[in-house]
């Protein structure tokens, strides 16, 4: 009898055992995993959709740069033409056309017809609507366009050829996690190579030309060789180098709090073990703390407000009423991601190992209670 207790006793912390690392190692948060592929294109309608497929199909060697002279100034534009299946009235298409261009914007940081503006009604002040054909004219500002589709498109090829000499530039290990790259990707941004345009921060000056893009970001420099980032441009960077990563990521624009006003912003979101968090490059290079908005939750508390109160995706301020899109971004967890701690030490491990340590004492504890249960039986 005894020895057929403590099998039985056995057994069960065994099966105990087995069925908590089946529910740790299956993880069912599988069904509701979020998913950032198509997430802005599959907010957008029929027509929307339709714009931008023909966004994303723009090729420099076929898109002519055009140029008018308007009260001797020099505008310039590339002229887009497509057929929408139900086209309304041109205020309701001017808006759907606006809505497909700036998700073009926040979806492909290599989208050149999008670098010159944040701002979709500056980029696309109107529309033409004749039976189910729509034409514009995405405008463009003299620094991208004034060498026409030629020197456009070797900016493009220069940029991206920069970008893929950034990310071989990490030289990751093998076993080096995703949290990891997130990570070694905003310190990279925060470092001394990059600064927020000092023209803007102050309110006066001369504004870098280029630093709400990802040519700002990885091929144009200042005159101190640095390169000169805004918001737009932090959030495009950091998303152009976790696409490199497969890093699923997505740019969000709203506004931000600001000292005594909100201020129009840009950020990012990535998804990391299966969870939501916020990334806010901007914040974290122009702050005390370079890591206080890297991967946070929607209840994470930095400066007295938490970064959903600081951070509003998708409206606009009321002093730049910007359109900002009619966008729902994703819900972040509640709390940030919650790193290790750097020296790797025994709170590490204990910490990594805490709930096989837990379910290894209740299994002892199980094991022994019904021992005693048999013992007591066989006298």
């Amino acid at each position: 009898m005894k020895t057929r207790s403590t099998v039985f006793a056995a057994t069960v912390a065994a099966i105990v055992l087995a069925a908590s690392f089946v529910m740790i190692v299956s993880d069912d948060s599988s069904a509701s995993d979020p998913v950032f592929s198509g997430y802005y294109y599959n907010q957008l309608n029929t027509d929307e959709k339709a714009v931008y497929d023909k966004l994303e199909s723009l090729d420099l060697d076929s898109t002519p740069i055009q140029s008018d002279v308007v009260g001797g100034a020099t505008y310039y534009h590339i002229t887009v033409s497509l057929t929408m299946s139900s086209a309304g009235s041109p205020d309701v298409v001017l808006k759907e056309v606006r809505n497909a261009w700036l998700a073009t914007k926040m979806v492909d940081p290599m989208a050149w017809w999008a670098w010159s503006y944040d701002d979709p009604a500056a980029a696309i002040p109107s529309v033409s609507v004749s039976s189910s054909t729509v034409s514009f004219k995405i405008m463009m500002t003299k620094q991208y366009a004034e060498g026409g589709a030629t020197a456009l498109k070797g900016m493009v090829t220069d940029t991206a050829a920069a970008i893929d000499a950034a990310v071989s530039g990490f030289d990751f290990s093998s076993t080096a996690s995703t949290a990891d790259k997130i990570k070694a990707i905003n310190s990279y941004l925060c470092g001394s190579d990059f600064k927020y345009d000092p023209a803007v921060s102050s309110g006066s000056g001369d504004k870098c030309p280029y630093n709400g893009t990802v040519y700002g970001a990885f091929v144009n420099t200042g005159a101190d060789g640095k390169h000169i980032l805004v918001c737009s441009g932090y959030a495009a960077a950091f998303q152009a180098i976790c696409d490199k990563l497969d890093i699923p990521c997505l740019t969000v624009f709203g506004t931000a709090a600001g000292s005594s006003s909100n201020d129009l912003h840009a950020w990012n979101i990535v998804i990391l073990e299966s969870k939501v968090y916020g990334v806010d490059v901007t914040f974290d290079a122009t702050g005390k703390d370079s890591t206080a908005y890297l991967c946070v939750g929607a209840y994470t508390v930095n400066n007295g407000v938490t970064f959903s109160q600081s951070h509003q995706p998708f409206v606009s301020n009321n002093t730049d009423d910007l359109y900002m899109g009619g966008f729902v971004s994703y819900n972040l967890e509640d709390s940030g991601y919650p790193w290790p701690a750097e020296d790797g030490g025994i709170v590490v491990k204990l910490t990594e190992f805490a709930p096989w340590i837990v379910i290894g004492l209740i299994c002892a504890l199980l094991a022994y209670v019904l021992y005693s249960i048999g013992k007591k039986g066989e006298q």
